[in-house]
C-alpha cells in the first residue's frame, strides 16, 4: 500500500473505532451494564477473580482471552444543591476508550488504538461538552500514540516486570493524550470530579460487525499488502476526464449475459464496456434509483468475467458484494440463483447437481440454522456437502451424463475431454461474436458515411437530389433547344444583314430582329442582357448552355454519391442480417447486441 493510503487507513480505522467503542458523554443509565474497577486494581493490571469468572462464563475452555473495552478514567458531574445538572453537561464523562484483552489469569492487556470519543471533540453541535478538537487528536495520533501491551497469543508468558513496564507505558501514553487533547479541562473543579474507579465492558456486549473491519484495517497497517483498489480510493489525485467509449464498443468482449431473452439496455451495455476496459484498481460508479437494472448489470458483469476466465482456461474471479444496506446484498444473492437463464439446447442448464446459484451467503451460525436461510441460500452447509468425496463422485457422473447428451460423438469421455470440447465450443462462439462485431463495424461505418453525405434523413435527401437533377436536366434541354433554334435563326437570316452589318442602321435593324426572335424562345428564368451586338447574343447562349451543363454534371455526381453510400449501407445491412439471422448461441447467451 502507498504511504498516503496507510495514513488514510489509520485515520479511518480510528474514526470507525471511535464510533464503535461508543460515546464519551454518558448517563448513569448508560453505564448500568459496565463493570467498575478500582483505580488501584486497574493500574495493577490484574482484574478481580469474580469479574474474570463473569466475563468467561459460557466461554469454552479453549478460549484463553476475551475482548473488552476499557475506560481508564471516569469523571462524574457534580450535582447542584443535591440535584442533577440540567445545563447539557453529561452525568459521566470517560475521555479515553481503549480496546483490551482479558486473560483467564485476570491479567488485562490494553491494546494499541486508544481514542478520545468523537462526541467530546469539536466541531460539535451547540450546548455540547467538548474537551478538545478532532484536529488536536489527529495531530497527536500522527506523531505519538498510546502504546498497548502486545505479546502474540501467549499473554500469560509475560514476565511480571515486563507486564508492569507495559502498564507504566500505557498510563504515560494516556496522560500524554489527555494533556495534548484536553489540556486539563477535566481536572477536579466546580463541574466535574474525578472518580476513583474505571469502567470495563466485555466487547461482545457491543453489537455490530465493525470489529471485523477494525481487524482488517489493523492488518493492512501492519502488513501493507498490495491494494490498488484501496490506493485508488484513498488517492487525492484528480485525473483528467477520459472520453467515453463510443456506443456499442467492445461488443465481442461482453461475453456473458444473464438472460437469453432480453438484452441489456444501452446504458447498461455502456457501463459494462467501461468496466471491462478499466485498469486494475480503478473504480466505476453506476448510479440509479431502485429498479433501473443495477442488479441486472451486475449479473452481466459476473457472467462476462466468468466467461472470460473460461475462455482463458483460468480460475473465475471472486466477486464481493458489499453494501450499507443488507437488503441490497441479499437481492444480489437472490438474483444469482433466480435470474440466470438456463438457456436452450444440449449445452443448457447446470451440469452439476445441487448447485442452485452462482452466489454464496455466509450469515451467522444462528441465522444459518434457520430453515429459511439454510434452504434458500448456499451457505456453509452447502459447501460442506459439495466439498466431499461422495459429492465429487456423484457430480462427475452427472456431468458426464450431460456431456454424452451434448457430444454423442465422444466415446466414453472423461472430464478433461469434455472440458476441452466445451472450450472449443466457447472459442467458436466467441469467434462468431467477433465476426458479428466486424460486420457491425462495417455497417456503422456505412451508416456514418450515409449520414455525412445525406444527413439525418438520407432517403429524403437522396430523393431531393434526384428531383433537382431532373429539373437541371429539363433546364439543360431547354438551353439546348435555344441553341439549336438560334443556329436555325442565323442560318435563315438574310445575307444582306451579314454583308452590311458594318453599317450602323443595318446593325441596329439586325439586332432588333434578333431580340424579337429571342423573346419567343429565351428561358423565362434567365434575364436577358442589354446586348449591343448580335455576336454578344451568341456568346451569351453558349455561356448559358455551358453553365447548365456544368450544373447538371455536378448534380449527377451528387446523385451517384448518394446511390453509392446507400448501396454500401444496404450491402452491409444484408451482411448484418445474414450474421445475426443465424441466431448463434453466442449472440443469445454470451452477449446481446440489440
Amino acid at each position: 500500500m502507498e504511504e498516503r493510503s496507510l495514513a488514510y487507513a489509520g485515520y479511518w480505522r480510528n474514526s470507525l473505532a471511535d464510533a464503535e467503542l461508543g460515546r464519551g458523554g454518558l448517563s448513569r443509565k448508560d453505564v448500568e451494564g459496565f463493570s467498575k474497577i478500582s483505580v488501584e486494581e486497574l493500574f495493577g493490571g490484574v482484574m478481580p477473580r469474580d469479574l474474570v469468572e463473569a466475563y468467561f462464563s459460557g466461554e469454552p475452555d479453549r478460549i484463553k482471552t476475551v475482548d473488552v473495552v476499557l475506560r481508564p478514567k471516569v469523571h462524574v458531574a457534580r450535582s447542584e444543591h443535591s440535584k442533577q445538572r440540567n445545563d447539557g453537561i453529561p452525568e459521566i464523562v470517560t475521555p479515553l476508550i481503549t480496546p483490551a484483552v482479558l486473560a483467564r489469569d485476570g491479567r488485562l492487556y490494553p491494546r494499541a488504538g486508544t481514542v478520545v470519543p468523537r462526541d467530546l471533540l469539536e466541531p460539535l453541535e451547540r450546548d455540547s461538552l467538548a474537551i478538545g478538537s478532532v484536529f488536536s487528536l489527529d495531530t497527536f495520533l500522527t506523531t505519538d500514540g498510546v502504546p498497548g501491551i502486545e505479546n502474540g497469543e501467549e499473554e500469560e508468558s509475560l514476565e511480571p516486570e515486563e507486564f508492569e513496564a507495559g502498564w507504566a507505558s500505557y498510563r504515560a501514553g494516556c496522560g500524554r493524550m489527555l494533556e495534548k487533547v484536553s489540556a486539563g479541562q477535566l481536572a477536579d473543579g466546580e463541574i466535574f470530579e474525578t472518580a476513583d474507579y474505571a469502567f470495563l465492558l466485555k466487547k461482545e456486549s457491543i453489537t455490530g460487525a465493525s470489529r471485523h473491519i477494525l481487524a482488517l484495517y489493523d492488518h493492512a497497517r501492519s502488513h501493507s499488502p498490495k491494494a490498488p483498489l484501496f490506493d485508488r480510493y484513498a488517492s487525492e489525485a484528480i485525473d483528467a476526464t477520459e472520453p467515453c467509449l463510443p456506443a456499442h464498443a467492445l461488443f465481442s468482449a461482453r461475453l456473458g449475459h444473464a438472460s437469453d431473452a432480453y438484452p441489456l439496455a444501452p446504458a447498461q451495455r455502456d457501463a459494462l464496456s467501461h468496466l471491462l476496459v478499466a485498469r486494475h484498481g480503478e473504480i466505476l460508479a453506476v448510479n440509479g434509483p431502485p429498479g433501473p437494472g443495477k442488479t441486472t448489470l451486475l449479473l452481466s458483469v459476473v457472467a462476462s468475467l466468468w466467461a472470460k476466465a473460461a475462455l482463458e482456461e483460468a480460475e473465475p474471479p471472486l466477486i464481493l458484494a458489499a453494501s450499507t444496506n443488507n437488503q441490497a446484498v441479499t437481492n444480489i444473492i437472490d438474483a444469482f440463483g433466480r435470474d440466470f437463464a438456463p438457456g436452450t439446447g444440449a449445452l443448457a442448464g447446470r451440469w452439476l447437481p445441487c448447485v442452485k446459484s452462482f452466489g454464496a451467503y455466509f450469515p451467522s451460525a444462528a441465522r444459518e440454522s434457520e430453515g429459511v436461510v439454510g434452504g434458500q441460500y448456499q451457505t456453509r452447509g452447502f459447501f460442506d456437502r459439495v466439498e466431499s468425496a461422495s459429492y465429487v463422485a456423484e457430480a462427475e457422473k452427472h456431468y458426464l451424463q450431460a456431456a454424452v447428451g451434448a457430444f454423442p460423438d465422444l466415446q466414453q469421455p472423461d472430464v478433461q475431454a469434455v472440458v476441452t470440447r466445451l472450450h472449443q465450443c466457447l472459442l467458436s462462439e466467441v469467434h462468431k461474436l467477433s465476426a458479428i462485431e466486424a460486420v457491425r463495424q462495417g455497417l456503422t461505418e456505412a451508416r456514418d458515411a450515409v449520414c455525412a453525405e445525406l444527413g439525418d434523413d438520407p432517403r429524403a435527401a437522396s430523393a431531393e437530389r434526384v428531383r433537382r437533377g431532373e429539373m437541371l436536366e429539363a433546364d439543360k434541354r431547354t438551353c439546348d433547344t435555344l441553341a439549336e433554334r438560334w443556329e436555325t435563326y442565323l442560318a435563315q437570316e438574310s445575307i444582306f444583314y451579314s454583308l452590311f452589318a458594318w453599317l450602323p442602321p443595318v446593325a441596329r435593324k439586325r439586332l432588333r430582329l434578333a431580340k424579337l426572335f429571342l423573346k419567343q424562345v429565351w428561358p423565362n428564368d434567365v434575364p436577358q442582357e442589354n446586348w449591343e451586338k448580335v455576336e454578344q447574343i451568341e456568346t451569351a447562349i453558349e455561356s448559358l448552355v455551358a453553365r447548365r451543363s456544368d450544373a447538371l454534371r455536378r448534380q449527377q455526381l451528387l446523385i451517384q454519391r448518394a446511390e453509392s453510400v446507400l448501396a454500401a449501407e444496404q450491402k452491409r445491412l444484408q451482411d448484418w442480417d445474414l450474421k445475426t439471422g443465424q441466431k448463434v448461441w453466442a449472440y443469445k447467451t454470451l452477449g446481446c447486441y440489440r
